[in-house]
């Protein structure tokens, strides 16, 4: 080694050293000292223009970077620092022609792929960005920002099993808030699941800490559940006796499985099973349960006791919906002479005995609340027990308190008030995950990719009115959502509001109040509203566009409406389950709805058949709010834009599922705001179940 190169080696050694240490003055000095000393050393030059990068000053980085590609234009590197340069100057086209030379030269170069990826998508490439976000990810598996806009991205190209692949890749290396609303949205599209336990995993804790409304996450966690192949044989061996109980030794190998699944658990304690073979197999394991009740050994085995309270607490989410023989009826009724006689004395009660009638009936019916409180059970049962004695109890408290804002005369109204009585819907347990809004504009332009939008109430706090609140849903999201917003919910039905009291105490909304008002009744006096959201209540109405126009003027110039209307086309399947409700004389009381499930079930008809997708398919309020509305109408697309028209409000855009948003966008490119209602007429005419649950939408009050 010559003394000169001794001499430039440890130059380089110490300018490394002060470059590594944020010393960059001093490191650009002994780089400039090599150069001066040998010209060749061109990655001097880089180096120079990484430290004007590093210093805030990408246009000085441009000079010395190029000599050095001058110099040597295979050094992946230097194209990749100079692209950084460009990127940061906002020189977006010569900053991905040096990514793509970058990547060319090191293919395993999986930071240029990565920042290529975010440059294409910028650009409008985004097939060319999801291959360089592939790349990226295959050179670092850990790289989870890449697999996160991957995902992102596959999902709104429509590529959705591949999408959830990626989310779920992206949640196991870099778990946030971001990337666990992205595995739920690929998890609502994908077509087909991952068969893994790391997947299963995410499911659990998707359900446990709430990512999503248990609904939303039920269908996929039920078919991870079902493909089990104990549990499909079991099945199989009670559809093919039912509605016969099938004899408990023919299902016995499954009960180790019913016992241990977690997941299943956590699904039958949140939301209705929607899944009729599941069902069926929980029907006849509640059998099973009573059959040991009648004539008990013992108490309830510690490994059945998480099982057995799941099933209980799914019994009253459903509100019994399960067949009931003639058998087991009179079996529950004897169990619950023994409950109520061991209840009014000192008997001892089996936690089989009062978990097993909570299968068949609701606990606080049997008017014995302080005597099953006042007596020591298991940890494990304080939710069962919250859920059927605790909980209807501070709902009675707060339905009697509840004021009201009018009178309930109308003829429909009072009606729909009753059905809403006897089965407040939906049947729901966890609020949804809700970002708070910078305001109603920035939230629909984030919403519904609505740009240009005037928000006349800017800077005030809003004042918000949820007509037809139902069970609490959608004011708790809204006043959640706009924390500093008030907002007023008022609904028919008491017992829906009473509640929806008690979830928005739970959720700790604070800037939420709850009335009991007829909508065609409300006078406001001069209180007008900036929002108004009546998502699923129209239709209910004898008139529902007398109604719609009716909330049209409280709100104010310039304020934003979302609202819910049933499509005629979505809902064609239902038209044809009620011409068979009318045909068979049933009728909406429990029992007859049990009745007619069993018998839709039986039939062949196709139309009918789809009614099995529906969650409301899987207890009686939704069973009932599906197929027995007291009072239902359903609209079309250009009835809707006649009314948009005639008062003058503006079409802003649906609520959509992104594969729908795709789709769309491939077929109408020519609407890029995806707000010509003739044009999703003719989307809607191609894929008719678009809107099965509603057309979904929000307008703004354009008139003066």
């Amino acid at each position: 080694m010559t003394a000169d190169t001794s001499r430039i080696d440890g130059l380089y050694e110490l300018a490394f050293r002060r470059h590594e240490a944020g010393e960059f003055a001093e490191a650009e000095e002994l780089y400039r000292s090599i150069l001066q000393a040998d010209p060749r050393q061109i990655d001097c030059l880089h180096f120079i223009g990484m430290i004007a990068l590093q210093s805030g000053r990408p246009a000085d980085a441009l000079e010395p970077i190029g000599k050095a590609i001058a110099g040597n234009d295979k050094v992946a590197a230097y194209h990749g620092t100079i692209a950084e340069a460009y990127r940061a100057l906002n020189r977006r086209d010569e900053a991905i022609g040096h990514y793509r030379k970058a990547v060319a030269l090191d293919p395993a170069y999986w930071a240029a792929h990565s920042v290529l990826a975010d440059l294409l998508r910028e650009a409008g490439d985004r097939m060319a960005a999801i291959e360089h976000y592939q790349k990226a990810v295959a050179a670092k598996p850990d790289l989870g920002s890449a697999h996160q806009n991957l995902a992102a991205l596959l999902l709104e190209e429509g590529f959705v099993n591949e999408a959830l692949v990626a989310a779920c890749r992206a949640l196991l290396r870099q778990d946030s808030e971001d990337t666990r609303a992205l595995f739920v949205r690929s998890l609502g599209a994908a077509r087909e699941l991952p068969d893994s336990p790391e997947f299963r995993g995410l499911l659990l804790r998707a359900i446990s800490e709430v990512w999503a409304r248990p609904v939303e996450l039920a269908p996929a966690a039920l078919t991870v559940i079902g493909s089990n192949e104990t549990l499909k044989s079991a099945m199989a061996a009670v559809n093919s006796v039912w509605p016969q109980r099938v004899h408990p030794k023919v299902i016995a190998p499954c009960i180790p499985q019913l016992q241990q699944d977690a997941l299943l658990h956590k699904v039958m304690e949140s939301t209705p099973v929607s899944d009729e073979d599941l069902q069926r197999l929980l029907a006849c394991g509640r059998t099973i349960l009573l059959d040991a009740a009648l004539d008990p050994s013992g108490d309830i085995q510690p490994e059945m006791l998480s099982f057995a309270c799941a099933l209980a607490r799914q019994c009253f989410i459903n509100e019994y919906i399960f067949q009931l023989p003639e058998v087991e009826h009179d079996g529950m009724m004897g169990l619950r002479g023994k409950l109520m006689q061991d209840l009014s004395g000192k008997t001892p009660v089996l936690a089989l005995t009062l978990i097993t009638y909570a299968c068949y009936a609701p606990l606080h019916k049997l008017d014995r609340t302080q005597a099953i409180l006042s007596r020591e059970w298991p940890a494990i049962m304080q939710g069962l027990l919250d859920e059927q004695l605790r909980e209807p109890e501070e709902e009675a408290r707060l339905r009697a308190a509840t004021p009201r804002l009018t009178k309930i005369e109308d003829e429909t109204s009072v009606r729909v008030r009753q059905q809403y009585e006897e089965n407040p819907y939906p049947r729901w347990t966890k609020p949804a995950p809700v970002r708070p809004a910078a305001g109603i504009a920035a939230y629909l332009r984030d919403e519904l990719g609505a740009t240009g939008l005037a928000d006349a109430s800017a800077g005030a706090p809003l004042d918000i009115l949820i007509a037809g609140c139902g069970s609490g849903q959608q004011p708790i999201d809204a006043a959640r959502r706009f924390p500093s917003a008030r907002v007023l919910a008022v609904d028919l039905s008491l017992t829906s509001l009473g509640y929806a009291q008690r979830k928005a105490a739970e959720a700790g909304v604070t800037n939420l109040t709850f009335a009991q008002a007829d909508i065609l009744a409300l006078d406001m006096g001069d209180r007008r509203f900036d929002v108004i959201e009546a998502s699923g209540m129209l239709h209910h109405l004898a008139e529902p566009f007398a109604g719609w126009a009716k909330l049209l003027g409280l709100l104010k110039p310039g304020g934003f409406m979302r609202v819910g209307l049933y499509s005629e086309l979505a809902r064609q399947d239902v038209v044809a389950a009620r011409a068979f409700i009318a045909a068979g004389g049933y009728d909406a009381t429990a029992d007859s709805i049990r009745n007619c499930r069993q018998n839709l079930m039986k039939s062949r008809d196709p139309n009918l058949r789809t009614l099995y997708a529906s969650p409301d398919f899987y207890s009686i309020s939704g069973c009932r709010d599906l197929l027995f509305h007291v009072e239902e109408h359903r609209m079309t697309l250009p009835q809707i834009a006649t009314f948009l028209s005639e008062q003058r409000l503006t079409f802003l855009g649906f609520q959509l599922s992104p594969r729908t948003r795709a789709q769309y966008r491939v077929r109408f490119p020519e609407d890029p705001a995806m707000t010509d209602l003739t044009m999703w007429r003719l989307f809607e005419t191609d894929h008719r179940n678009t809107f099965r649950g509603m057309y979904q939408f929000w307008v703004q009050n354009t008139a003066t």
